[in-house]
């Protein structure tokens, strides 16, 4: 992941992954998914997140900054989800 964001692509070719087998460098295994770059390896896929042009984030990031929703709990498949 690191190598895209270091010169090795071009912005267009970035890619966000998703990790489903987790094991950090001692082995131990995680009953969990990783997602990396899902909202920032390019502004396209910024904007496919975002669900709005480009050119209108500026206007949609003020409307939400001015709107924001309280937080709270969901629950999805048996695991709790703090929103």
């Amino acid at each position: 992941m690191r190598w895209q964001f270091r010169g090795g692509l071009d912005e267009n070719d970035r890619k966000a992954m998703l990790f489903t087998n987790v094991v950090d460098a001692k082995g131990k295994r995680y009953d969990i998914f990783v997602v990396v770059g899902a909202m920032g390896a390019s502004r396209k896929i910024y904007q496919i997140g975002i669900g709005h042009p480009l050119d209108q984030l500026s206007t949609v990031w003020t409307r939400a900054m001015n709107n924001l929703v309280q937080a709270s709990e969901a629950r999805a498949a048996g695991a709790v989800v703090r929103l």
